[in-house]
């Protein structure tokens, strides 16, 4: 079984000059360094040149926008968070807050698998980014893709929640009738030990079979 992973929407940097800039101008010139060393995968080259630029426009969203997806290409998360949200505070096209709120989304997708204890709360967050998005780009298929999938693991986490809940319940309340006296027999005492936990297990067993057959039908 094959699980599509989140997708990037990387917007190609020259296209997104859309605020004005003179040409041949020191912030026309570190943004067209900065976009051409994108292109050729340096990173931290393309970063220098857009905090070169954001150093003399400081309110570009554009620039701020570019600067984050140089950071995502270092695998540096958290500053790429705060430049697209500073593309979203400065943005004044909703096509390039559209794009970051998406890219939020899939940072946020990304914690999401490599941080078990705080999963749920990350897949919320990107939900929300993803709708976000859609607020502003309802025709964006590859945001509502992602959306969908999170929606789909909240439900599934959901229901798992429920049915550890149901098992608890049903334990408790079956719990005093397999409770042994105190005068049984020590023998009778291992074997009604001996049961609960074969009962436990099977139960366990038949729950995870379960869930696979959920699964391999959702996808």
């Amino acid at each position: 079984m094959s699980v599509r992973m989140p997708r990037f929407i990387l917007l190609i940097l020259s296209f997104i000059i859309t605020l004005p800039l003179v040409a041949q101008s020191p912030a026309w010139s570190a943004m067209q360094r900065g976009n051409e060393a994108y292109r050729q995968g340096h990173y931290a080259e393309a970063e220098k040149c857009f905090l070169q630029l954001l150093q003399q426009q400081p309110d570009y969203a554009a620039a701020h926008y570019n600067l984050g997806l140089a950071y995502m290409g270092q695998q540096q998360t958290e500053a790429a968070l705060k430049s697209f949200e500073e593309a979203i505070q400065h943005a004044t096209e909703e096509d390039l807050a559209a794009r970051a709120w998406h890219n939020i989304g899939v940072i946020r997708q990304g914690q999401a698998l490599t941080d078990a204890a705080n999963h749920t709360s990350y897949i919320r967050q990107a939900a929300e980014a993803y709708k976000e998005s859609l607020r502003l780009h309802p025709s964006d298929d590859e945001t509502r893709y992602n959306l969908a999938l999170c929606q789909e693991q909240l439900r599934q986490e959901q229901s798992q929640q429920q049915q550890d809940q149901q098992d608890q319940q049903d334990s408790s309340s079956s719990q005093p009738q397999d409770q042994p006296q105190e005068s049984q027999d020590p023998t009778q005492q291992l074997m009604n030990l001996a049961q609960r936990a074969e009962d436990d297990t099977r139960q366990k067993i038949q729950d995870a079979r379960a869930q696979q057959r959920n699964l391999d039908k959702n996808w």
